[in-house]
C-alpha cells in the first residue's frame, strides 16, 4: 500500500464484515453464469486475493497467520476497484440510521438531486464555470475546508459550527438524531471510527454535506454523482446557505433555457 499503516483508519468491524460479505456475493461463480462472466469473475477473485495479501502484515518473513490486517479507509478504493464496485454499490447493500435501519444514500434536499443530475450531464467547460460561480456565493469561512484532513465526525463538527455560528447548536443537533455518544469522541485520536462508515450516509444527509467530501475522495472515485467533476462542484453546493443554492439553481435553469452562458 501507498501509505504507511500508521496513517490508516480502521472501520468497524461490522462493517468490515458486511463490505467483505458484499465482495464475496459479487464475485461468486453461480451455475447460471455466462462463460463470459465466470472469467470475469474468476479474475476479479485472484485480485481480490492479491489485494488481501498485500494488506497482510508480514512478521519475519512470513505473513501473519491470522490473515489481513482490518480494512481501513484507505483500503477501500483499491478494493472497489479490484472487484469491480462501487462507493454507493457498497453504501446501498451496508448503509443505515442510528437505529440499525437500513437507508437509501441520497442528497439532503430535491434541489441539491436535480443540481447534481443537471452538472452530469454537462461539459467539462460548463461545470468549471459553475464551480466558479458557487466559490463566488461561497462564504470566505468554507473556503479553507476543500483540503480539510480530518475525522467525517470533526468535519461534521467544523461545518456545522461554521454554519451556526454556535459549538452548542452541533451538539443538540447530534443528540437529537441519537449520535451524540459519537459527537463526544469527534476529539480522540480514534476519531475516525466515532461515525461508522455505514452511518455516514445518514450523517451526510441530515447535515447536508457531500458524502464524496466526507469521505475526503478525489475527482477518481463517485459516490452519488456520476462524475468525479460533480462531486467536486457538489461538495461546494452543499456549503452554500439555502438562498445562494436558489440563485445558483436560478442562474443554471436560465442558461439552459436560453442555450445562454452561465
Amino acid at each position: 500500500m501507498e501509505a504507511h499503516a500508521s496513517t490508516f483508519h480502521r472501520l468497524s468491524k461490522q462493517d468490515e464484515d458486511d463490505i467483505y460479505a458484499l465482495v464475496e456475493s459479487r464475485i461468486q461463480i453461480s451455475d447460471s453464469d455466462s462463460l463470459a462472466i465466470r472469467y470475469e469473475k474468476s479474475c476479479r477473485r485472484l485480485d481480490y486475493t492479491q489485494f488481501k495479501a498485500e494488506i497482510t502484515p508480514v512478521y519475519s518473513g512470513r505473513p501473519r497467520a491470522k490473515g489481513p490486517m482490518r480494512l481501513c479507509y484507505e483500503h477501500i478504493p483499491q478494493l472497489l476497484d479490484t472487484v469491480g464496485l462501487t462507493y454507493i454499490d457498497v453504501f446501498s447493500a451496508i448503509a443505515k440510521n442510528p437505529d440499525g435501519e437500513r437507508i437509501k444514500p441520497r442528497w439532503s434536499s430535491e434541489e441539491e438531486t436535480r443540481f447534481c443530475a443537471i452538472c452530469d450531464q454537462l461539459a467539462s467547460a460548463q461545470r468549471r464555470l459553475i464551480g466558479n460561480l458557487i466559490r463566488s456565493l461561497l462564504p470566505e469561512s468554507f473556503n479553507y475546508l476543500q483540503g480539510q484532513d480530518a475525522s467525517p465526525i470533526q468535519k461534521i463538527a467544523t461545518v456545522n459550527r461554521i454554519r451556526s455560528y454556535c459549538e452548542n447548536e452541533t451538539a443538540r443537533k447530534t443528540a437529537a438524531l441519537g449520535v451524540d455518544k459519537q459527537y463526544r469522541r469527534r476529539n480522540v485520536p480514534y476519531s475516525y471510527n466515532a461515525i461508522e462508515f455505514s452511518l455516514l450516509p445518514f450523517m451526510a444527509e441530515h447535515f447536508d454535506i457531500s458524502l464524496h467530501w466526507l469521505l475526503g475522495l478525489d475527482e477518481k472515485h463517485c459516490v452519488l454523482a456520476g462524475s468525479g467533476e460533480t462531486e467536486l462542484i457538489m461538495a461546494q453546493f452543499c456549503f452554500l446557505p439555502e438562498e445562494r443554492k436558489h440563485i445558483v439553481m436560478k442562474a443554471v435553469d436560465a442558461a439552459i433555457q436560453t442555450r445562454g452562458a452561465l
